[in-house]
This record gives C-alpha cells, sequence and structure tokens, in this order.
C-alpha cells in the first residue's frame, strides 16, 4: 500500500505565462516527490480575457481547498502494527553516575545493572551518551517489561527492529557488547568489540574492522515469529550485512525485554547513544491461508475393468476436496502408460471442469470454475478404452496423476498418485460394472422404445468360461414392447 503523507500544492506561473499546478508528497521511505502540471499556455493576456483571469484563479483556488478536504484519505497507516517500546537519545537524564533504580526515560527505562555506568559526554558521540567500563553494565528495560511485548498474538511476522551507535575507547583490546535479553536473563549477543579490531559475535571476529572513537550505528531486526536475526553494522568505511543469524527458542515476543550493554571487564569508557526498539508486526490476516487439498484415488488405488461389445474399458473416479484457502490455475494432470489407452469419456459427479489438452500420451484438466477452487469437492468419474494388446497373457498398466495450484505460499504439486489397471488374457472375461456393464447380445436386439432404457437380460451375467456355449432350439421370444410387434432375438450367453 502507498501511503501519501503531506500532501501540498500551488500553483506557479513562469514569465511566459505558462500556469501549472504542482503537487508534493513525502513517500514513506522520506523522499520528497513532485508533480507538475500546465494548466494553460498563451500569451500576454490582455482586455476581456485579462479581466476573466481573477474568475479562473478562484477557480483554482478552489480547487485546492477541495484537496484540502481530500487529502486526509491519503493518509493511510501501513498494514500491519508498529509500537516503539525504548527510545533515548539520554540527553534529558542528569549528568553523572547511573542509579541501580530504573529511571524513565522517553519511552522505558534504564538501570545500572552493575554499576558502574555514567551519563557523559563520550568521545564520538554527540552530547550526552551512557557510559560504561570495567565491569558495568546499563540495562534499556523495554516499555512492556516485565510483560510480553504488545499484540503478539495472531502475528505472520512479529520483528523487533533495535537501532544505536556504539563507540569503543581503543581498537586493541575486547571491549563491550551489545545484547537483547530476556526477562530471565539469558543473552543473545547482537555484536562487539574485537581486540583486534574487528568487530565480533559470539567471540568471534568479523571481517569487518572499526577504529577507537569511531561511531559504529546498529541497524538489527529480530524475528521472533521464525527465530532469524538480519544484522546491519554500519561505519565510516562501509555497511556489513548479516543474514539468517539463528535465534534461540528461548528469545519469543513473551520472554524478550531489554538489551544490556556491558563493558565486559574491559578499561576505558564504552558509550552508547540514539537507542531506537520497535516492534513491527504484520497480521496474520493480511496473507490468505493455504489451500487444504485432499484426494481420494480409487479403491486400493485399483482401476475396475471389463469388456463390453468386445472393447476393454478402465473405469475409475478420483475425489479432490479443498478444505481451506483458495487455489488458482489449479490442473489435474494424467500421465497415461505406453499409448496404450484412450479417454472415452469424463463425468462430473460434483464441481465443474473441463479437460483442457490431450498431447503426447498426457490430459490435462482444469479443476473449478476458471481454475479456481475454493472450499468445495470435486468427484471425476473416468472411462478409459484399451486400444490395442501387446500379447496374449495379463497385461498391467498404470495412470499417473497429480495436481498443480497455487496458493498464498506459491506453486505447489501433489505427489503423483499410482493407479493400477489389470487387464485379464483374452478370453477371461472381467466382472462387469453393475452401473455401467451391458450385455452383449448377437442377432437382432430387442427393440426399446424412444423414453425408455433398454435393461439388460438377467442371464446376460458372465462367468469367465474357456469357451463360448452353442445355443440350440428355438430362441426365447423378447417381451413385446409398447411401441409395435415384438421382434425375435437369440439370447447371448
Amino acid at each position: 500500500m502507498f501511503t501519501i503523507n503531506n500532501l501540498g500544492c500551488a500553483i506557479t506561473s513562469l514569465p511566459c505565462h505558462r500556469w501549472y499546478i504542482r503537487f508534493a508528497w513525502v513517500s514513506p521511505a522520506g523522499a520528497l516527490l513532485s508533480w507538475r502540471c500546465r494548466i494553460k499556455e498563451a500569451p500576454l493576456i490582455t482586455g476581456r480575457v485579462a479581466r476573466r483571469r481573477p474568475l479562473f484563479v478562484l477557480a483554482l483556488l478552489a480547487l485546492l481547498l477541495g484537496l484540502g478536504t481530500v487529502a486526509p484519505v491519503y493518509r493511510a497507516s501501513a498494514e500491519g502494527f508498529e509500537e516503539t517500546v525504548f527510545r533515548s537519545d539520554f540527553e534529558s537524564l542528569p549528568a553523572g553516575a547511573l542509579s541501580t533504580t530504573p529511571v524513565a526515560v522517553a519511552v522505558g527505562t534504564v538501570l545500572a545493572a552493575p554499576a558502574p555506568v555514567s551519563l557523559a559526554a563520550v568521545t564520538g558521540l554527540d552530547g550526552q551518551a551512557l557510559s560504561v567500563t570495567g565491569a558495568g553494565a546499563a540495562e534499556l528495560r523495554f516499555s512492556s517489561y516485565p510483560g510480553p511485548l504488545p499484540q503478539a498474538l495472531n502475528s505472520q511476522r512479529y520483528e523487533l527492529r533495535v537501532r544505536a551507535s556504539l563507540v569503543a575507547p581503543a581498537a586493541n583490546a575486547k571491549g563491550a557488547s551489545l545484547f537483547l535479553v530476556t526477562v530471565g536473563g539469558q543473552r543473545f549477543e547482537l555484536v562487539g568489540f574485537g581486540a583486534d579490531g574487528k568487530l565480533a559475535r559470539g567471540g568471534n571476529p568479523l571481517d569487518f574492522g572499526y577504529t577507537a572513537g569511531t561511531r559504529v550505528r546498529v541497524d538489527a531486526r529480530v524475528d521472533l515469529k521464525n527465530g532469524t536475526v538480519t544484522l546491519d553494522l554500519t561505519t565510516g568505511t562501509g555497511t556489513l550485512r548479516l543474514d539468517g543469524l539463528g535465534l534461540p527458542g528461548s528469545f519469543t515476543p513473551d520472554s524478550v525485554g531489554a538489551l544490556v550493554f556491558a563493558a565486559g571487564g574491559a578499561p576505558g569508557a564504552y558509550g552508547l547513544d540514539a537507542v531506537d526498539v520497535k516492534v513491527e508486526k504484520e497480521e496474520l490476516e493480511d496473507t490468505p491461508p493455504p489451500a487444504q487439498i485432499v484426494i481420494t484415488p480409487p479403491a486400493n488405488n485399483v482401476a475396475v475393468v471389463e469388456v463390453i461389445n468386445n472393447i476393454t474399458i478402465i473405469n475409475f473416479n478420483i475425489v479432490i476436496q479443498n478444505s481451506g484457502g483458495r487455489a488458482s490455475g489449479t490442473t489435474l494432470i494424467l500421465d497415461l502408460d505406453d499409448d496404450l489407452l484412450e479417454i472415452l469419456d469424463l463425468s462430473w459427479v460434483s464441481g465443474v471442469g473441463y479437460i483442457k489438452e490431450i498431447k503426447d500420451g498426457q490430459i490435462l484438466i482444469g479443476i473449478g470454475q476458471n481454475n479456481v477452487v475454493r472450499k468445495e469437492s470435486f468427484n471425476l468419474k473416468f472411462k478409459f478404452k484399451l486400444k490395442q494388446r501387446k500379447g496374449d497373457g495379463e497385461l498391467k498398466l498404470d495412470i499417473k496423476y497429480r495436481l498443480t495450484y497455487s496458493d498464498s505460499g506459491g506453486r505447489r504439486a501433489t505427489p503423483p498418485i499410482v493407479i493400477i489397471i489389470v487387464v485379464p488374457p483374452p478370453g477371461v472375461i472381467p466382472t462387469a460394472l453393475p452401473a455401467t456393464a451391458a450385455p452383449t447380445v448377437t442377432g437382432t436386439p430387442p427393440t426399446a422404445t424412444p423414453t425408455s432404457t433398454a435393461t439388460p437380460v438377467p442371464t446376460s451375467t458372465r462367468t469367465p468360461t474357456p469357451a463360448v456355449p452353442t445355443v440350440t432350439g428355438t430362441p426365447p421370444t423378447a417381451t413385446p414392447s409398447p411401441a409395435g410387434p415384438s421382434p425375435t432375438a437369440t439370447a447371448g450367453p
């Protein structure tokens, strides 16, 4: 979201009588932006037109007044939440030793824990600063101390941004460090002064030097939700960024409560100034929930095979159900085995979709209206035909399928699922599906009425046998049809 702050505008007139209206505003990054629009270009205005110029200017002034009333519409706060939990430049505190009793600053409190800690001018920093030496340590407690940080619940991103300026009196000795601290006293070192003129973390030197009496700016983003730290260190020679630093699991919004600046036994006065600590949060609702898609394959992942009029038919159903967030670009991809199968029919028992493409042994099926799947269920009923055999024995095939889609987490794909197809040898007829089977009839079939559905002859249910028996005698007579005389048919095996 783009935020417009401090919106303003003005009218300018150049000597050549070009008239402009200029808009200016401050971007969220603090840059001054402006836009100028030319209103009129004309030679010197005289006579009747000149007398109309005041009306023209009044109209522009009315426009400006209108903008003054509209401008607050653009003063929208950024999404999420932000709150300062500690801020001080220590100028308002009296100079001298700092007490071990908490003292209020602009936001938060500060105390010596333990002494010696003082408030004094430090070389390299502006005005008055915190100064630690020897065993001294200053504890900077957040405004929420000793309770949890504010607005920590229901957050997708919850960062603590720590900014401060440090300075060392010398570069030839291990010196003070800045720590993030839990209410229980556990410390996590953000940065410290090393003994070899290099900044350090955890006792290990960084490839980034410092000099005595020169300010080191610290800008740390502590992601308390995901347990990572991004650290920017800036001196007069440049900036070093450390990404993905691990944060112990005990540092949470409920436990973190302060910063500690400790001299660590080093001599000399180490200074700390311009400390600013903010909570920056993104609401969980800002990002939609991911899709939760469950695919139910056929029973035992096995397709049902039947033979109708000497054609081998393969049947199976796939059920797709989403109980989570919106999925877009949803496509079911079927990979056929050996190019022996041909799709005859795709029925949608529930839901909607369409076949997008059939190419190179692959079938792409769009799921949902415009390939969008919300909280809904789809039941797809497939019917395939075996085009040819590769031998006289039992034939085993498979169909692999997977679902691809995009949700709030990005592009996703389900693991491939395999449907097993077993086609028996020729002469061995598999059991037909009760709902879709039709008897094989030889001779002249019965004639059905236009509005009726032919009912399979009960004796047509087949048991696999080596050969078809020969029917002798007079064929049975079919039941008369309402539409005309009774035709005669020969019953099949």
